[in-house]
């Protein structure tokens, strides 16, 4: 019997079933934009095909390394324990995937068969982008135009205690932050007022910011 083997292997940001059980996988990609390191959590998910499948049980892990190899030091995201009862030639599997990436660069997802040899490497980047920043003719057109938000806002529970925020930012400087809100602060950092963990907002605030931007940028253009 031929052992376990992986085919192919991508990472993208939704998995859907649809008929006869095949997975459509939206936003396939190869690299994460951020704003700042630590960057927000981000969720995505891991999916591949494995061909001959034991009958029983396979473990796989689904780890993360820095770097263009993956044979340096890894953290595991994930683990699949993959019940396999018939005969079918290969079988296409989706690991949802949680992870804050420390630094921008090169880094490696591993699948790997646990107590066994067959494994996939996926390659990926976090490259860092410039903060989005706004002139006085974009300011103009985020006050006249009804679609594009005027106040971005972002609810945030505490990674220490689960405590629920909300930050916000006004883009027009005639708008005042609203009522139970706090604003994004500068540096990035808000400490906890339960338990004084420091929520890392910049990169969040980032991606915002960069959604207005892109916004913007299209009515610019005359929306093509």
């Amino acid at each position: 019997m031929e052992s376990l083997s992986f085919g192919s292997g991508l990472l993208c940001t939704g998995v859907t079933r649809g008929q006869e059980g095949k997975l459509n996988c939206t936003d396939i990609f190869t690299a994460f934009l951020a704003w700042e390191t630590p960057t927000s959590i981000r969720n995505w998910f891991g999916v591949y095909t494995m061909y001959n499948l034991p009958i029983g049980t396979t473990n796989i892990a689904v780890s993360i390394a820095r770097g263009k190899t993956g044979r340096g030091e890894k953290t595991t995201l994930a683990t699949a324990d993959i019940n396999h009862k018939g005969s079918d030639l290969g079988s296409v599997l989706s690991v949802p995937l949680v992870y804050q990436f420390p630094a921008p660069g090169d880094y490696t997802i591993v699948f790997q068969e646990i107590g066994g040899n067959a494994s996939i490497k996926i390659p990926l980047r976090v490259i860092m982008e410039p903060w989005p920043t706004f002139n006085k003719k974009e300011y103009e057109i985020i006050r006249n135009t009804p679609q594009i938000p005027k106040v971005i806002r972002s609810v945030i529970n505490c990674a220490g205690c689960s405590r629920p925020y909300t930050f916000e930012e006004p883009f027009l400087p005639e708008l005042e932050i609203t009522e139970g809100t706090i604003r994004f602060p500068k540096d990035g950092i808000h400490e906890c007022e339960s338990c004084g963990h420091h929520l890392d907002l910049k990169d969040i605030q980032g991606q915002v910011r960069n959604s207005i931007k892109k916004a913007v940028a299209n009515i610019k253009s005359g929306g093509r």
